[in-house]
């Protein structure tokens, strides 16, 4: 399995190594666990995503395709000029 490092918050890390103790696992195994059951409960939403961009590709509609990929740009460009939490 290949390994690579993922940000996110410290009081994030902290639960999910905490949990992970009480679990007798790791917090990389808890969170990974974590992605998939989220995949599962968002799998409607995420097919709907994938479906447009399909189309929009298929289309050549570059418009549709960045609307779609920039549509949640200005919350996430909050979150990445926002401090580290520590």
């Amino acid at each position: 399995m290949s390994s690579q490092p993922v940000r996110v918050p410290e009081d994030v890390y902290q639960a999910a190594r905490q949990i992970a103790g009480l679990l007798g696992t790791t917090p990389g195994t808890l969170l990974q666990v974590a992605f998939h059951e989220y995949v599962v409960q968002h799998r409607d939403e995420i097919n709907n995503a994938f479906d447009h961009a399909k189309k929009y590709l298929a289309s050549q509609d570059t418009e549709g395709l960045f609307g779609l990929a920039s549509r949640n740009v200005s919350e996430r460009a909050k979150r990445a000029a926002q401090p580290p939490v520590r």
